[in-house]
């Protein structure tokens, strides 16, 4: 009987779904970018990067936009609900 791979992300342990990463893992690669963004943002830290970063930002190149995004990759915030695409 073979043997199943598993996750390539230390300490998963979970079978490996795609790119050699359990399915949470792909997923979380797959709509943030990095398999090993947290399942959710902590309290406050939106409205810290968006205060800090976006607000205070004077360059001409985009900025990535590093919390939930488009399937164009465009910012995306939720408020009470209704979500509000940045593009």
């Amino acid at each position: 009987m073979a043997t199943r791979r598993l996750c390539s992300i230390p300490n998963c342990g979970k079978p490996a779904h795609a790119r050699g990463w359990c399915d949470p893992h792909w997923q979380r690669w797959y709509r943030y970018g990095d398999p090993l963004t947290p399942k959710k943002t902590t309290p406050g830290a939106l409205q810290r990067f968006y205060t800090e970063v976006v607000l205070t930002y004077d360059g001409d190149d985009c900025l990535i936009w590093p919390y939930c995004r488009t399937a164009n990759g465009y910012a995306q915030i939720g408020d009470r609900g209704k979500c509000m695409h940045c593009d």
